[in-house]
């Protein structure tokens, strides 16, 4: 360890800032997973969506993929699928116009945007909160790896605990399905 890592202390706040990181990616896993699994099985059984751009007259099979069928009627109707099932399971979103995978990647880029603005007052350089690509993966990294060891586990886990309820990850639909992703 370096001299200058030996005397890093950081303040609760950026402790705090990567707490929320950290509990906000196990939970965006967490309902991507989820979305990804029912947006594929409605995708699979229950409406046939033709890609009408890659490749033309392909069905498509994966949720990652909706954006290439142009059909707006069937792209509806595969949508309120969607959002029926979402609320079948008991996920939770701020509107029901909003996608629970999408949410959750938003306030976990919102967080590691807070925590990048916070290493970089305390660095006392250039807005980090700034970066893009690579050069934010590996800041949000070297930040994380500073962090952790100053992370409280239960703190942590509470916190993830409860994020995990406001997504509605504790809903009796999805109970034993969380516990097989490990919260």
């Amino acid at each position: 360890m370096s001299k200058a890592m030996k005397h890093f202390q950081p303040d609760q706040t950026l402790i705090d800032a990567a707490q929320e990181v950290l509990a906000r990616q196990v939970v965006w896993e967490a309902v991507k997973q989820i979305t990804d699994e029912y947006e594929s099985e409605i995708l699979l059984n229950d409406i046939v969506l033709l890609d009408s751009l890659d490749n033309p007259g392909e069905r498509i099979t994966h949720p990652d993929q909706v954006y290439l069928c142009d059909d707006s009627v069937l792209f509806h109707q595969y949508d309120m699928l969607c959002r029926a099932q979402r609320n079948r399971l008991g996920l939770k979103v701020a509107n029901p116009e909003f996608h629970p995978a999408l949410a959750a990647d938003h306030a976990l880029r919102k967080a590691q945007t807070t925590l990048l603005s916070q290493m970089s007052g305390l660095l006392g350089i250039g807005d980090l909160s700034g970066l893009i690509g690579r050069q934010r993966q590996r800041a949000l990294e070297l930040a994380l790896e500073l962090l952790v060891p100053y992370i409280n586990k239960q703190v942590s886990e509470a916190r993830m605990q409860t994020l995990a309820c406001e997504a509605g990850l504790d809903s009796p639909a999805l109970r034993d399905k969380v516990k097989q992703l490990t919260l």
